[in-house]
């Protein structure tokens, strides 16, 4: 099913980012072409869910508002790495703080998503 897909989508998603938040929290820069593997796996997560959540109007939409707060985090994480100018003057130009509101909704989301799926 459609479903399974999502979920193995955003495991994809979630395993490349378990690999930049260790990054982050050792102070390191994630490689670039990670982080936009990572974002495009998990953005088609997303965009399947939707398309999914509007077809059925199940509890995947509480998972979905739960990976929205992840991809916002997310998309002004990516906007701080690539985009500011003094980005290369630091080791992480990534807020921790942000990382883990960012890593902590996508788990919860995540879990729910499959749960929703299982039930």
């Amino acid at each position: 099913p459609f479903m399974i897909v999502i979920i193995i989508t955003f495991a994809i998603a979630a395993a490349i980012g378990l690999t930049m938040i260790l990054k982050v929290f050792q102070n390191k820069k994630p490689l670039k072409a990670v982080a936009i593997s990572h974002g495009m796996f998990a953005a088609t997560s997303l965009v399947l869910l939707v398309l999914e959540s509007i077809k059925n109007q199940d509890m995947s939409v509480i998972s979905l508002i739960f990976f929205l707060v992840a991809a916002s985090a997310g998309f002004f994480m990516f906007y701080k790495d690539f985009f500011e100018k003094n980005r290369e003057l630091v080791a992480s130009a990534v807020p921790k703080p942000v990382a883990f509101i960012h890593a902590s909704s996508a788990i919860v989301g995540f879990i729910l998503l499959v749960v929703v799926y299982l039930l």
